[in-house]
């Protein structure tokens, strides 16, 4: 069952990730997240495949958070019954995945960027 989680979080760049920590803990990928800002805080919407029991102890847990002011979550398949589908068609900047490597170096300004994992002999290191 799909669930949708509403939070309002502190207006802090922590708080993002404590949040999506919590569904990481748990293996968990959301298939949605929006974020938006209003005044002194966020408020977040997430929506991922869980049932209600685990649904109610992630709401739980969030809500003991640090930076989180108030959590719920709702049946998301309810919640979108009768909302017509938005349909996303790709803009003009947006490629395609197999265009993306042709695409990792871009003109910046009057300066040529370039991508790091396109060079082959690079060594990532910290």
């Amino acid at each position: 069952m799909r669930q949708r989680f509403d939070l309002v979080v502190q207006d802090d760049p922590q708080a993002l990730l404590r949040v999506v920590g919590l569904f990481a803990q748990r293996s968990l990928i959301p298939e949605a997240m929006t974020v938006r800002r209003a005044d002194d805080s966020l408020h977040v919407a997430l929506v991922t495949e869980l049932d209600a029991p685990h649904a109610d102890i992630l709401v739980a847990r969030l809500n003991e958070g640090v930076m989180v002011i108030a959590a719920s979550r709702r049946d998301a398949d309810a919640a979108l019954a009768g909302t017509p589908s938005a349909g996303v068609a790709p803009g003009p900047d947006m490629a395609p995945p197999a265009r993306r490597h042709e695409l990792a170096s871009a003109l910046v300004g009057d300066r040529q960027v370039e991508s790091r994992r396109d060079r082959p002999d690079h060594a990532w290191s910290a």
